[in-house]
């Protein structure tokens, strides 16, 4: 079975090249390094600049470029380090023990026996000569090393896991916090570190208005947040999901309205989340994460209108669901042993 069709069943291999550089060579290095599928999703993307190749690969939620000079080293280049991140003990095996390309073995000369000459009359042997004696000097024996010669094994260097930065632009519904449904916009950053990502992110709630019906009195209120998270992802199919836990704190604010005695007050927030988080890449730089999580406060803060009004007060599990645009604007790489 070629190793496009055993992909689909582990992990997809996504190919993207220009139609003068072909896959069939780049398949065959993997499956010599790697002999299987590898067991995350892969994206290869090649492209020809300038008098060289860019050379893009994806791992999971991980990606390296390089500039490489022909199609052919761009090739083998990106199978060895699918291979190395995937399975780096087999690729050091298999590099071990593997016959360098263009040598080959060397045939055996056969010699071919003379025919025997044709008879001669028969002539009287010659008397034997005997040599003169020759003096033959003692040779010394050489001398046995005392420990048995070290045999160099190959270090194949340790795989790079890519940390990106990434800047996110969001925007989020919540209901149980302020009065009916709210929502707003977010605006953060996010530390990308092979499968794990840490968040954080700027929040406002739009204002919704609380109405006191026996006393007409009313009030705005809305809710300004920072929250720190952090998710461990993994590769499903097209997506990557995972689960994430989050901390928020900020103030709700109301702003009391109508009659003289109606309040304004601040009120401190500080609640903690948990939710479910799937990432849609729609480029090599940009995904889409869509989110939902239950947030529980630590203490439910109210707000009384009036002397004789009614409160309002949060609820104890508050909803909330999001959607947030991730585009990467900068790349660490660190050394480390890869997903």
């Amino acid at each position: 079975m070629p190793l496009g069709a055993r992909a689909q069943a582990a992990g997809v291999v996504s190919w993207r090249a220009p139609t003068s550089c072909t896959r069939e060579a780049f398949d065959i290095e993997l499956q010599r390094l790697l002999g299987e599928a590898p067991p995350v999703a892969v994206s290869v993307q090649l492209s020809q600049r300038g008098g060289g190749w860019s050379t893009t690969v994806a791992i999971a939620d991980a990606s390296r470029t390089l500039q490489l000079a022909s199609c052919d080293e761009a090739r083998r280049t990106a199978a060895l380090l699918i291979a190395t991140a995937v399975a780096p003990e087999r690729v050091s095996a298999v590099r071990a023990t593997s016959v360098p390309t263009g040598l080959e073995p060397r045939a055996e000369v056969k010699r071919e026996e003379a025919s025997p000459a044709p008879a001669e009359p028969t002539r009287e042997a010659p008397k034997p000569v005997e040599p003169a004696p020759v003096e033959v000097a003692p040779v010394e024996p050489a001398p046995v090393p005392s420990e048995p010669a070290r045999v160099a094994t190959p270090r194949v260097p340790a795989p790079r896991i890519d940390s990106d930065l990434r800047l996110r632009l969001g925007g989020q519904l919540a209901a149980f916090t302020l009065p009916e449904v709210s929502g707003g916009p977010s605006l953060g950053a996010e530390l990308v570190r092979g499968r794990f990502v840490t968040w954080l992110d700027a929040r406002y709630l739009i204002a919704r208005r609380a109405v006191d019906e026996s006393s007409d009195l009313r009030a705005e209120l809305d809710l300004f947040t920072a929250a720190l998270g952090t998710a461990w992802m993994a590769p499903a199919g097209p997506l990557v999901l995972g689960p994430f836990a989050e901390l928020e704190s900020g103030v709700l604010r109301a702003r009391g309205q109508g009659e003289r005695d109606a309040r304004s007050r601040n009120a401190p927030w500080l609640a903690g989340a948990l939710g479910l988080r799937a990432d849609a890449h729609l480029y090599r730089r940009a995904a889409l994460s869509l989110y939902a999580a239950a947030s529980i406060p630590f203490w439910r803060p109210g707000v009384q209108l009036g002397d004789e009004a009614s409160f309002h007060t949060t609820s104890p599990i508050a909803i909330r669901a999001g959607i947030v645009l991730r585009v990467a604007i900068g790349v660490a790489r660190t050394s480390g042993r890869g997903q």
